[in-house]
């Protein structure tokens, strides 16, 4: 095994590649992003609607699921997104597949979520089909196949789908439904980083922190760990980013700001980063552990803020 699949391997288990089979978390509701004016009223979108309009069935979903304008109601918002779906529109069907995925409107039902992902995925839609071959990989509501996920997540990437792209790496680095190939896992790392999806800032961070297929320079890495914390706050770049400052490579000492960051990543499960936090709090002055701890409140707010706004 090549020294950078090796890496890539213990990196992309390391920044958790997660099944994506459910993931209504991007998402305010099941239903996508209304595509309607934000100024048409509910009652001429319930005009349209029942009128068999696909894309008003589907914004008349999304203002159920969010409670946009009228009480936030999962089961009036699935009645009018599966009116869609039954009508052949992919936007419906997806929405309708995120339903059943998360039990929104309707019993949780894993195969019917993966039925609804397959149909929107055949016509062309993306995020179902980054979905779809999350259902594969995992085997959640069809059987599991790798080389069917392989498939779908390529079909995805080539549509610019960032997530699709960051698991279609780790694909081609493991030979999972692929063939193993660097120059594939290389590619599609910086095609997803290059969008700022920031796990894949983070792994192209450790690329070139470490000279593992690309020349090591650590300003470029330490760019990329920036970029992921200050776009998602990103764990493994967090702590990435704190030993940098812990250490002083790539940019000036500073044990305030990587208290503060082994804070952000410990707070998000990276067990080294607690360690060295507490290291560190045995080694600060007092007067320094409390501006560490001011920062860390600071770098907390902003984390918070990317949950309510991924």
């Amino acid at each position: 095994m090549s020294q950078l699949r090796q890496a890539v391997l213990l990196l992309l288990s390391a920044l958790a590649v997660a099944p994506v089979h459910g993931q209504a978390a991007d998402d305010a509701s099941p239903a996508p992003a209304s595509i309607s004016s934000p100024s048409i009223s509910i009652e001429e979108l319930k005009v349209k609607a029942s009128a068999g309009d696909a894309e008003a069935q589907c914004d008349l979903a999304d203002r159920y699921y969010s409670g946009k304008g009228v009480p936030k109601d999962y089961v009036e918002g699935t009645k009018w997104v599966k009116k869609a779906a039954d009508q052949g529109c992919a936007r419906g069907q997806l929405g309708l597949g995120l339903a059943y995925a998360n039990g929104q409107g309707v019993p949780k039902d894993l195969v019917g979520a993966a039925l609804y992902y397959h149909m929107a995925a055949e016509q062309g839609l993306a995020k179902a089909q980054l979905l779809l071959a999350g259902c594969f990989e995992h085997g959640q509501g069809v059987k599991r196949n790798d080389v069917e996920a392989a498939k779908w997540y390529l079909k995805a990437a080539q549509q610019g789908e960032p997530r699709a792209q960051y698991i279609l790496a780790a694909f081609y680095a493991n030979g999972q439904g692929v063939a193993p190939d660097v120059n594939e896992t290389q590619k599609w790392i910086l095609a997803s980083a290059g969008q700022g999806y920031a796990p894949s800032q983070a792994c192209l961070g450790v690329f070139y922190e470490e000279g593992l297929g690309f020349p090591a320079d650590i300003n470029k890495a330490v760019q990329l760990y920036q970029a992921a914390v200050n776009g998602a706050s990103e764990e493994n770049a967090a702590y990435r980013l704190g030993v940098c400052y812990l250490q002083g490579k790539g940019v000036p000492q500073n044990s305030v700001e990587a208290y503060a960051l082994f804070d952000l990543a410990s707070s998000r499960g990276v067990e080294d980063a607690n360690t060295l936090k507490n290291m560190l709090t045995k080694r600060l002055t007092p007067q320094s552990l409390q501006q560490a701890q001011a920062r860390a409140r600071q770098l907390q707010d902003v984390a918070s803020a990317h949950l309510q706004n991924p």
